[in-house]
This record gives C-alpha cells, structure tokens and sequence, in this order.
C-alpha cells in the first residue's frame, strides 16, 4: 500500500467523522481511505500510529462512541503488532490522562500479548475483563 502520509489530524477527522456505524465500518470512499492508512499506520509505522491515536483522543476526548472505535481499531492493532516496543509510551501517558486509561477496559485481547494485555487491564483499571 501506498500511504498518503496524511497530516495527522485530518486523517483523524477523515476516519472517526466518516464513520457510517457503530460497527466503525467506513460510509464513503474518503473514511475507506483514512481507514486503510490508518490500519496500514497500525502495522507498519508504530511511532505514527500512536501520534494519530492521541490526536484522535484529543479531538474526541468527549465523544463516548468515537473513543470505542480508537480503542477498538487503531489502538487494539497497535499493541497487537507492536505492544512489547510501544508498551512504554502507553504507559507514560496513560498515566496522565484519564481519557486513555479509560479506553482500556472496552478493548478486546484478540491477539495481544498476554503481558501487554495484563498491563492494559491494570492501566484501565479492568478488573478481571475477559474480553
């Protein structure tokens, strides 16, 4: 894949305002855009996906529904591709924004490593959240 290198905010403004439904399925050929850079960012540019994530939590900080779908897409494939290398980064700002921590407990474990999953459980306050 190509990427567009799109400036950060734009594409979170392009993937989360495009969205079609709950689901998160994209609704237009521009969200389909932003949601494949965005998967793309999420497997193969760890540094910038985690710059786009905080954007997105910024920009949606009140939005309820829009933070699910950053912690269910972009964040979930993120510490599923690269939690061992990116683990500390979420760690320190977890620590400082609430926002974040809070995203934790509506993630899914998929296929993140046991370790990195226990240390976002914990981050978020979880409990014993089986997802």
């Amino acid at each position: 894949m190509q990427i567009k290198n799109t400036p950060l905010k734009q594409l979170s403004e392009e993937w989360l305002n495009n969205l079609g439904t709950s689901e998160g399925f994209p609704n237009n050929e521009a969200s389909l855009l932003a949601f494949e850079e965005v998967c793309y960012l999420a497997e193969h540019h760890p540094e910038r996906a985690w710059q786009f994530i905080l954007i997105a939590i910024d920009e949606f900080k009140s939005n309820e529904e829009k933070l699910n779908q950053i912690a269910a897409s972009p964040l979930e494939d993120l510490l599923n591709f690269h939690g061992e290398n990116i683990i500390g980064l979420v760690e320190k700002e977890a620590s400082n924004n609430p926002v974040l921590s809070n995203m934790f407990c509506s993630m899914y474990k998929g296929k993140i490593n046991s370790e990195i999953w226990n240390k976002i459980q914990i981050l978020g306050n979880c409990g014993n959240n089986a997802n």
